[in-house]
């Protein structure tokens, strides 16, 4: 009984240690500091390529302006 009680405090150990580890890296990381604009339906501001160069003209530490694509649509 003891060597089970001891086995189920060491699966928790563990996974409370894992838990920590991985929130510090994550806190940590540069995910913290990027930040996502997309354009709305709307299009009241239109994502192009004078956007974009005004966004990296910005003097508040951006470091990086790129594009990623996300296409969606509907297949019917």
């Amino acid at each position: 009984m003891s060597v089970g009680i001891g086995a189920i405090l060491f699966l928790v150990s563990i996974g409370y240690g894992l838990q920590n580890a991985l929130l510090e890296r994550i806190t940590t990381a540069d995910s913290l500091l990027t930040l996502d604009v997309t354009e709305t339906k709307l299009s009241l501001i239109p994502l192009n390529n004078d956007y974009v160069e005004s966004i990296k003209k910005l003097e508040r530490g951006v470091k990086e302006v790129s594009f990623a694509a996300s296409p969606s649509g509907n297949i019917w």
